[in-house]
């Protein structure tokens, strides 16, 4: 897949469970936020006894905050997304899969279960309403890196993260 590109993120150290731990957040600008991370801004967690991210997909535990926020923007957003709606179009019916851009594809051609995040059930060419489905096998970190995204779905991701941090933010 081509024009993919993963969310914009960081290592910071955090608390958890009482202890400091790294953690993989989300930054749209590049910087840690002056503040303590909101759940949903943290992609996972890092093994404090392992060893450093980017070699060591084994040390990282997705953290179900992200992934439910995840998928629930998916959910929302994705049957708007050009891409999806043209495929669903070319597919006529059937099953959607979205698949993230670092994808390798198994001996079968088919993508890897680690890098297909859901489906959409498509029917007469488009995608029908509430159909999404999380992949329960989706990895976010692999060996061959942070999963990735098209340039709609990742912008309406980030969109949606920056207003649900706004809202937090204001109940304070």
């Amino acid at each position: 897949m081509h024009d993919t590109q993963p969310l914009p993120t960081i290592e910071i150290e955090v608390e958890r469970d009482g202890k400091p731990v790294r953690a993989l957040v989300v930054a749209p600008h590049g910087t840690a936020p002056d503040r303590e991370p909101f759940p949903f801004e943290i992609a996972g967690y890092f093994d404090p006894d392992g060893p450093a991210p980017r070699g060591a997909q084994n040390a990282f535990r997705q953290n179900g905050a992200f992934v439910r926020f995840l998928h629930w923007v998916i959910a929302r957003e994705g049957p708007a997304v050009p891409a999806a709606q043209a495929a669903a179009r070319a597919l006529g019916s059937g099953v959607l899969r979205i698949v993230v851009g670092r994808a390798a594809q198994s001996g079968t051609g088919e993508p890897a279960d680690e890098d297909v995040l859901g489906q959409f059930s498509v029917a007469d060419g488009a995608i029908v309403a509430g159909s999404y489905r999380p992949a329960l096998k989706h990895r976010l970190l692999t060996e061959r890196g942070m999963f990735q995204l098209g340039p709609a779905l990742r912008e309406r991701v980030l969109e949606r993260m920056a207003a649900l941090v706004a809202l937090e933010l204001a109940k304070k």
